[in-house]
């Protein structure tokens, strides 16, 4: 079985963004951006959204800035470690969904 790479996505938070399944989007983070197709699905919470691991990345740069076309979840979080483990913080990671621009 292939693993779904996609992001999974509530029907209603794709239906505001104008977002449908095998879309491409772009997820930002205060960190980076990556871009991945759509799954939409009712098995995630509205308000939040899953993303399996990708690929190694693929830095697209560009004057909008730096985006990975891999699909890396790491290019999304932090590198500060956290306390007392100094190790890293990935339990939850804040990010903005929307539609994929052919311009970035």
């Amino acid at each position: 079985m292939e693993e779904d790479l996609g992001l999974w996505i509530h029907p209603d938070d794709a239906a505001s963004r104008g977002i449908r399944t095998d879309s491409l989007v772009i997820l930002s983070s205060l960190q980076g951006s990556i871009k991945r197709t759509v799954r939409i699905t009712e098995g995630i919470i509205p308000g939040t959204v899953s993303l399996n691991e990708g690929l190694w990345p693929e830095l697209l740069r560009s004057d909008a800035g730096v985006l990975d076309t891999g699909g890396s979840v790491n290019v999304l979080s932090s590198t500060e470690p956290t306390l007392p483990s100094l190790s890293s913080r990935t339990h939850t990671v804040f990010v903005q969904v929307s539609l994929f621009n052919e311009n970035y």
